[in-house]
């Protein structure tokens, strides 16, 4: 254990995987990991980029979040409006399986980076927008259109992307 893992974090250069890989195995079995990442979040947003992604390395080891640090992960959106922060919440929506609250939250932030010119952030975000899509079916039509006409000009993966959720949505 770090003696402040706030300080470790701070200290993260934004590049290195293998040094969050090593906060990672040192904390994730710990009980409240989520909890102590929410928290450290919230208290000093100048950590979100290096706790978000080790959240979506939790998530994407198919680890478990509860329905409370859901909601909670979601909210980090506000605190921050680093790309990299929005990237990783966007990409863990998926798997989250949100509700209609959660999806009400997130519409206007996704639809938003539906448009972003970062072309990470846009996949991502047309992605996580598909989950909101499917608990509100009355923004399909919509979607289908914006995804239609962004084949014109995106790069090609983002076009990926599209053309996987044109797939499903049909």
């Amino acid at each position: 254990m770090y003696q402040n893992n706030i300080e470790y974090l701070q200290n993260w250069d934004k590049k290195s995987k293998d040094y969050l890989l090593n906060f990672y195995t040192q904390e994730a079995n710990k009980v409240n990991f989520i909890c102590e990442l929410i928290e450290y979040s919230n208290s000093n947003p100048n950590v979100l980029n290096a706790t978000t992604w080790l959240i979506k390395h939790f998530v994407d080891n198919k680890n478990q979040i509860d329905s409370i640090q859901k909601d909670k992960i979601i909210k980090l959106l506000d605190i921050t409006s680093e790309w990299e922060s929005h990237l990783h919440i966007y990409q863990i929506i998926p798997k989250l399986e949100i509700n209609i609250s959660n999806a009400k939250y997130l519409e206007l932030k996704l639809y938003k980076d539906l448009f972003s010119n970062n072309k990470f952030l846009k996949a991502a975000a047309y992605k996580a927008y598909f989950e909101v899509v499917k608990l509100f079916p009355d923004l399909k039509k919509e979607f289908i259109n914006i995804c239609e006409n962004s084949l014109k000009n995106e790069c090609a993966s983002v076009k990926v992307k599209i053309r996987r959720i044109l797939k499903s949505i049909a």
